[in-house]
C-alpha cells in the first residue's frame, strides 16, 4: 500500500494535532499535572511527597526561613480556621510538606539557631522550649533541655 504525500502529510498533521490536545489536557487543565516539574524526585528516594496549601481561613503567626543545609525551609506557625491551637509546619521550596506538628494552645516563637542548624520553638507563657532537628526526609521533633 503506497500513501500519496499529500495523504501522508494530512495523517502526520492529524497525528500532530492529537498529541498536541493530549499535552493541553495534561498541562494546562484544571489539575495539578505539571505544576511540581522542577521537583527533583531523586532527592525524596521512596518518601511520598505532600504538597501544602493554606486555605482563606487559616492565619500564619509567624514565619522562620532555615539557613545553610535548609535554605529552602520554612517554618510557619499557622493557626487553622476558628481553632486555638497552633500548628508547626515545615515547607521545603514552598510547596513541599516536609513536617507538621500541633502544639498545645499558647502564644509561640519561632527561631532559627545559626550555630546547630535546626529550628527552635518557644512557648512564651510558660517558657517550654521545642528543637525540630533536620532528619533524612523529615524533622525530628523534640522538647529541649
Amino acid at each position: 500500500m503506497k500513501l500519496s504525500r499529500k495523504t501522508s502529510i494530512i495523517i502526520t498533521t492529524i497525528g500532530v494535532l492529537l498529541w498536541s490536545a493530549l499535552f493541553v489536557i495534561f498541562y494546562a487543565g484544571p489539575h495539578e499535572y505539571g505544576h511540581y516539574s522542577e521537583i527533583d524526585f531523586g532527592s525524596v528516594r521512596g518518601a511520598s511527597v505532600t504538597r501544602f496549601r493554606l486555605t482563606g481561613d487559616d492565619a500564619v503567626l509567624e514565619s522562620k526561613k532555615g539557613q545553610g543545609a535548609q535554605q529552602n525551609d520554612v517554618l510557619l506557625l499557622v493557626r487553622r480556621g476558628m481553632s486555638t491551637t497552633t500548628q508547626a509546619i515545615i515547607v521545603r521550596d514552598n510547596e513541599q510538606l516536609v513536617f507538621e506538628k500541633n502544639l498545645e494552645s499558647g502564644d509561640y516563637e519561632a527561631f532559627w539557631m545559626n550555630d546547630v542548624e535546626r529550628f527552635e520553638i518557644k512557648n512564651i507563657s510558660n517558657n517550654k522550649r521545642f528543637l525540630l532537628i533536620p532528619g533524612e526526609y523529615t524533622y525530628i521533633f523534640e522538647r529541649a533541655p
